[in-house]
């Protein structure tokens, strides 16, 4: 038996009993009780194709992908179905927005073929199976995707690596383009003036909501945090 057979005897997890899944819903529905309507809560589902990644070691999952494809698409396929429902159970739990964090999916990683083949689908089936709004995030040199990802959902989610008015200029009015602040050069290395000075280029190429560009070292200094948020309000409320 190979290693990819082995897979076979792997239990899918169950979002409401196994690993940190129960946490992540339970803490949903605690801010949904503890915090006013106006504000929106976000959560997110790692997509299919990074989980496939993770389970097999990215590394060899690459390799995979070229020598034994089918293999590859019968563990995305498993991890499909564990990523929607873990997106649907957020969903009831509160969660009014849903990102979908594909990043092993990156053109870094893979080429578009690939994009489409491999991950594409299977993300835009999440989004169309859960009720509330959804966001794909994909790190890294995104740009040979960018229309692809508006196929998936309403808004993407982009790295500090993707200028955010060409994102906005290739995937139309449509689509909600959000990011993309850095996270290591501004939010971890920089100091308040850096973040200050990166928001407000962020607002003036016209992105549609700012956040990170990816997720946020637990290192980076609560003054830089607080700089962004303010800066944000200062400049970019409508």
């Amino acid at each position: 038996m190979s290693a990819v057979d082995d897979f076979s005897q792997v239990k899918d997890p169950d979002p409401y009993k196994d690993g940190r899944m129960p946490v992540i819903l339970k803490a949903i529905e605690i801010l949904k009780k503890k915090i006013p309507d106006t504000i929106p809560i976000f959560s997110l589902v790692v997509g299919p194709f990074m989980v496939a990644g993770q389970v097999r070691g990215v590394d060899l999952f690459m390799r995979e992908l070229i020598r034994q494809p089918e293999s590859c698409i019968e563990i995305i396929n498993r991890a499909y179905q564990t990523c929607l429902k873990f997106a649907q159970a957020q969903a009831e739990a509160g969660s009014d927005c849903i990102i979908i964090a594909d990043a092993t999916a990156s053109p870094d990683l893979i080429s578009p073929p690939q994009f489409d083949k491999y991950a594409k689908s299977y993300t835009t089936d999440i989004c169309r199976n859960i009720p509330v709004r959804s966001i794909l995030h994909i790190c890294g040199r995104a740009q040979p995707i960018l229309t692809k990802m508006a196929e998936v959902t309403s808004a993407i989610s982009i790295d500090s690596s993707v200028d955010v008015a060409e994102a906005k200029e290739q995937v139309g009015p449509e689509t909600a383009v959000c990011g993309n602040i850095d996270v290591n050069n501004v939010l971890l290395f920089g100091g308040p003036t850096d973040v200050e000075k990166a928001v407000k280029d962020c607002i003036d190429k016209g992105v549609d909501l700012l956040t990170t560009s990816c997720g946020i070292p637990s290192v980076v200094p609560t003054e830089n945090l607080k700089a962004m948020v303010e800066t944000a309000k200062k400049y970019g409320a409508k």
